[in-house]
């Protein structure tokens, strides 16, 4: 089976969010292919995986950035 995903994140610092995720873009995957871009609303991953278990592993290290994203911009709040 063949698989593809798109996820889009909406959001405040966008570019921000793409200049981190910018590891994940240019990271070689030889069962999945990652394309990040970001349009008028937000960011949007697409995902193509040849099979579920490579599918998983690019999600959850698109779900990892995004946790640490979202962890450092709080910590940033608070130390304003």
């Amino acid at each position: 089976m063949r698989y593809e995903v798109h996820v889009l994140v909406k959001g405040e610092r966008l570019d921000d969010l793409i200049s981190v995720l910018n590891s994940e873009r240019h990271e070689s995957r030889s069962r999945s292919n990652l394309e990040i871009t970001k349009e008028n609303n937000g960011i949007t991953f697409k995902v193509e995986a040849k099979d579920a278990t490579a599918l998983r592993a690019t999600l959850n290290s698109i779900t990892t950035n995004l946790q640490i994203f979202e962890k450092s911009l709080t910590l940033g709040d608070k130390n304003e």
